[in-house]
């Protein structure tokens, strides 16, 4: 019998209260996800067949053979359609999936654990929302046309988006890292519901938030503010070209000096205590060399 009520999602990325019961082979829990991550390949490649093909029905049942029941929960209490429906449209939302993009990117660029597991959660949640679509269809085949084509946003769409970060399907850099740390939850040499300390949270929240080029938060305006006080000390506006490009050089010398930018933070934030400066400088340096303050460097030009 699988464990708890995420069902194997709990049993092959453990939480850290449940971690003792957990006595699955390590290496079948490996097999498990691997498993289906290439599951989701044929998946998917059914699944675009499903609005052309005129034997959808055949199809349909192929793809509920390939949907994994063991990473799911559907243990809790059953919606009647008409909540169903609601998810079907939540889960195939832009919102839905924009928010899959922003956690895949605070992993790609952190290898935040907390942020694996809420992709591991949305999976979960996903893989139940087909099963339930099936099911209406089974019940009520007239109604077909109707989840057909939430079938497919799901699959094709939603699943293939969060799928990506997993698998190496597309050539990223992070690859490698990632599903060795997934490897490393998944073997239990990492438990994957750590104790996030508040300094942990405030450099995610403000990394997120800094790193938002048309946001508006206090944050970005933090930040858009530090490379403004920065360009100012290196002589911005400059006319000439090399001029420019020795600018920007002397700015970013400027920033690698922890007094410089340290004063710059204390006089724009002076509540700030000295730990949250800190953060600060090393949040607003990773956003600066990930180019998400690239918009701005029009200020060196006259």
């Amino acid at each position: 019998m699988l464990l708890n009520k995420m069902g194997l999602l709990n049993d092959i990325f453990p939480k850290e209260d449940i971690a003792k019961e957990i006595s699955k082979d390590v290496e079948k829990r490996v097999k498990i996800w691997n498993e289906y991550l290439e599951t989701y390949l044929k998946k998917e490649k059914l699944a675009k067949e499903l609005l052309k093909s005129p034997n959808y029905k055949q199809i349909i049942k192929d793809i509920e053979t390939l949907i994994p029941k063991e990473l799911m929960d559907m243990e809790k209490e059953e919606k009647n359609e008409k909540e169903l429906l609601k998810d079907f449209k939540r889960l195939t939302s832009v919102k839905w999936g924009n928010q899959v993009f922003d956690l895949k990117e605070i992993i790609q660029q952190e290898r935040d654990v907390q942020s694996i597991y809420s992709i591991l959660e949305k999976l979960s949640e996903l893989l139940k929302a087909e099963i339930n679509i099936i099911k209406v269809i089974n019940k009520n085949p007239e109604k077909i046309g109707d989840y057909l084509d939430y079938l497919y946003k799901m699959i094709v769409s939603q699943e293939f988006n969060l799928n990506t970060l997993f698998r190496h399907r597309l050539v990223r850099v992070e690859f490698k890292e990632i599903q060795e740390l997934v490897h490393k939850i998944i073997r239990g040499e990492r438990i994957l519901h750590e104790i996030e300390t508040d300094e942990e949270k405030f450099s995610r929240e403000i990394f997120k938030e800094m790193a938002k080029e048309e946001s508006k938060s206090q944050y970005r305006k933090l930040g858009e503010d530090i490379f403004s006080e920065l360009a100012e000390m290196a002589g911005a506006p400059l006319s000439k070209s090399e001029d420019i490009l020795e600018g920007i050089e002397r700015m970013e010398g400027f920033m690698a000096n922890d007094k410089i930018i340290y004063n710059i933070i204390r006089k724009l934030r002076p509540k700030y205590d000295d730990a949250k400066i800190k953060i600060v400088i090393t949040v607003f340096r990773k956003a600066y060399n990930l180019d998400h303050f690239s918009d701005l460097e029009s200020e060196f030009a006259t």
